[in-house]
């Protein structure tokens, strides 16, 4: 049959599926009777199916589906429950529990929103699934879960700004080189810089921000200053990382080599006609949007700010020296 709805025409499709998602709604999670659903089939599969030409294979359906004398479709409330439903509803159950396992707060009301939550077989499975393993978090359903998100992402559209704040779901930072010190630092990460004769630890992963944090959107995080390795650099390459953790301090040392932290860009700003040698300090500063995460420089020396354009990659093998302390 699957194969005979492409000849079907796009209008058909469509309200055979309008149908059926307004009566999948009626359907409750605890029903008691199997109650028949019919939903209407589009007219030329109906007119296959009464010259033979076509029928309904029901192996491994548990004669869930059929197909009556109207030559419509005809599905047990119980087939719907268990078998259309049951897998999705447990995804979806999965992927709220991850969230309230891994949370930093005490996160008290869950709130189904979206088409999917329209139905009472959702709502019913994702409630009790919740009820059984966190009897404290409450489960709550809008009016009208469609318009929830559709009146969310058109507010949205019209003002970025209507939220004004986001929970850092990652740590960001970058890399850089610190003073080596060898009551905290690894010894494989020790190297000694030529040109001032000091020992530096490398791939200290810098933290900006941390994952749980509350910031504000648009404002400016801290900033960071951070200077060239060589007199001669004309570029510092400033790597920019993820990390899925919650870093409380910079005391708390994480190496960029760690499998954890991902490369995600960099920072690239031009120190061409460098005078001031390794003293030069390009200041970064970290901006959250409601989407998007911007990066400026500025540039002491020339009072140039730039916005970084952030590339995403993941190869940080082979990464020039050249980024800073």
């Amino acid at each position: 049959m699957r194969e005979a709805m492409t000849e079907a025409m796009p209008f058909e499709i469509l309200e055979m599926e309008r149908d059926f998602e307004s009566k999948k709604q009626s359907i409750g999670y605890g029903d008691a009777i199997d109650e028949l659903i019919e939903v209407a089939l589009p007219d030329n599969i109906k007119q296959k199916i009464q010259k033979g030409e076509l029928k309904l294979d029901t192996e491994g359906v548990d004669k869930g589906l059929s197909i009556n004398k109207r030559n419509c479709l005809m599905c047990q409330s119980g087939f719907i429950r268990e078998k259309l439903f049951s897998e999705t509803c447990d995804l979806i159950f999965k992927s709220v529990r991850r969230v309230l396992d891994q949370s930093d707060f005490r996160i008290q009301t869950v709130v189904l929103v979206g088409g999917f939550a329209e139905s009472k077989i959702v709502q019913d499975n994702i409630s009790r699934q919740i009820k059984e393993k966190f009897p404290g978090v409450q489960v709550t359903v809008p009016t009208s879960p469609f318009h929830a998100v559709l009146k969310g992402a058109v507010l949205f559209g019209h003002d970025m700004m209507i939220f004004k704040s986001r929970i850092m779901k990652k740590t960001y930072g970058v890399a850089t080189n610190m003073v080596f010190d060898s009551t905290i630092h690894e010894p494989s990460k020790k190297w000694k810089n030529k040109e001032d004769g000091r020992s530096y630890c490398k791939d200290i992963f810098d933290v900006h921000v941390s994952r749980g944090e509350s910031v504000m959107l648009q404002n400016k995080q801290p900033s960071k200053s951070y200077n060239p390795l060589r007199t001669t650099q004309t570029t510092m390459v400033i790597p920019l990382y993820e990390y899925p953790e919650r870093v409380l301090s910079n005391h708390d040392v994480i190496y960029t080599t760690d499998d954890r932290c991902t490369h995600i860009g960099n920072i690239n700003v031009d120190i061409k006609g460098n005078k001031e040698g390794r003293k030069r300090t390009v200041i970064v500063t970290m901006i959250f949007g409601g989407t998007q995460l911007h990066v400026t420089s500025f540039d002491e020396s020339t009072k140039v700010e730039k916005d970084a354009i952030i590339e995403f990659r993941h190869d940080t093998k082979g990464m020039p020296d050249q980024h800073g302390t």
